[in-house]
């Protein structure tokens, strides 16, 4: 694959960031992600497919690399219970600093065709 509309700076960013910030290889992986992501929203990129891609990707890789597939499931299951405690944390933050009359993070649920409805 040919890569030709990245900057310099994204490619150095995600293949080579500085190795004072990287504290081990998770964070290398991190510091990674961070930058295409940053990358994929500064094309102009609709935030939620960016999110959803990049969620399908890995979770499709990591089962994919995985020997047992159960255990993959247990892990993705501590994966997004551990991310959905740290979001409702960091959403909660920001609801208590926001105007009362903004749309409530905690009331958006989705239809059965995937479409969100606010209750």
């Amino acid at each position: 694959m040919d890569i030709k509309d990245l900057n310099q700076e994204t490619i150095n960013k995600i293949s080579l960031p500085d190795e004072d910030e990287i504290e081990d290889d998770v964070h290398r992986v991190f510091l990674g992600l961070e930058a295409i992501e940053e990358y994929f929203l500064d094309m102009g990129l609709d935030p939620e497919e960016v999110y959803d891609s990049m969620a399908y990707f890995c979770i499709c890789a990591f089962c994919m690399h995985a020997k047992d597939l159960e255990f993959a499931r247990q892990r993705l299951m501590i994966h997004l219970e551990r991310g959905l405690d740290h979001s409702w944390e960091e959403k909660k933050k920001v609801q208590e600093t926001t105007d009362v009359h903004q749309a409530d993070f905690f009331s958006i649920f989705l239809t059965k065709d995937g479409k969100p409805t606010f209750q």
